[in-house]
């Protein structure tokens, strides 16, 4: 997924563009159904926002 990104980035933008694998994981990531519901999880469980999931 992340190398067709990289691709449509270049193509639009250029290689003048320093697209790298790690920046578009991170906004993929960033953006993911999981990681909100992770971190919303995370902000209310035991130990709040510590960065793990405590039942």
């Amino acid at each position: 997924m992340s190398r067709l990104i990289r691709q449509k980035i270049i193509k639009k933008f250029g290689t003048a563009v320093a697209v790298t694998s790690t920046f578009i994981d991170y906004a993929l990531n960033y953006n993911s159904p999981g990681t909100i519901i992770a971190k919303y999880w995370d902000k209310h469980d035991a130990y709040p926002n510590n960065g793990r999931i405590n039942l």
